[in-house]
């Protein structure tokens, strides 16, 4: 129930964006549509968005992208929170490190690292400006956010990572990690939690 993109450009360049399944079905869409992965986005360390990463890597060799603060978590079951669904999900992938505001370079238009912690203390959110879109993995999603109850979850971190997103230009399309597509205008008008953390 996670969502995994696959963003490319008019050179059928592409990042694939939170691999959240270990099947072919991406690859078969890579390979459908001509498309050369220069890189994987990984949103958060949680399990149901990195299942995929390792047999992508493995098709493509292409790298692989997360913030400094879940990096661990992609090699320990405890942190990716796989063990509570008695899983045992640890990737052999080598990661790159990134940092809030790092940008990522492959396709005509960089994506732009925004860390917003409190889901995971590394969560991040890929930023492309010129053509409005927001890759948000579990930090915004439609007309809700995400969880910051998990044991390793940052809480206190809410309202600042919001504060980030919801500051974005009205029109920006968000790609959430779950659910349906939004944008930021109707986020900062019309999810709750907007006003819960005083945001309006």
């Amino acid at each position: 129930m996670s969502n995994c993109y696959v963003a490319y450009d008019k050179h059928r360049h592409c990042f694939i964006i939170d691999p959240s399944c270990n099947y072919d079905g991406v690859i078969n869409y890579i390979k459908e549509n001509k498309l050369k992965p220069v890189g994987i986005l990984l949103t958060h360390c949680h399990y149901d968005h990195i299942k995929g990463v390792d047999r992508i890597v493995k098709a493509y060799n292409c790298p692989v992208y997360i913030h400094e603060d879940d990096y661990d978590g992609l090699y320990d079951c405890k942190l990716n929170l796989s063990d509570m669904d008695m899983m045992n999900v640890v990737l052999s992938s080598k990661a790159n490190i990134v940092k809030d505001f790092d940008v990522i370079k492959g396709l005509e238009e960089d994506a732009l690292v925004i860390h917003t912690p409190f889901h995971t203390p590394g969560s991040v959110c890929y930023y492309f400006s010129n053509n409005k879109l927001l890759f948000s993995g579990d930090t915004l999603f439609y007309r809700s956010i995400g969880r910051n109850d998990f044991k390793t979850s940052v809480p206190g971190k809410t309202k600042e990572s919001l504060k980030k997103i919801l500051s974005l230009p009205n029109d920006v399309t968000v790609y959430p990690g779950h659910g349906i597509t939004t944008n930021i205008g109707e986020e900062r008008n019309k999810n709750p939690f907007a006003n819960t953390y005083n945001l309006l």
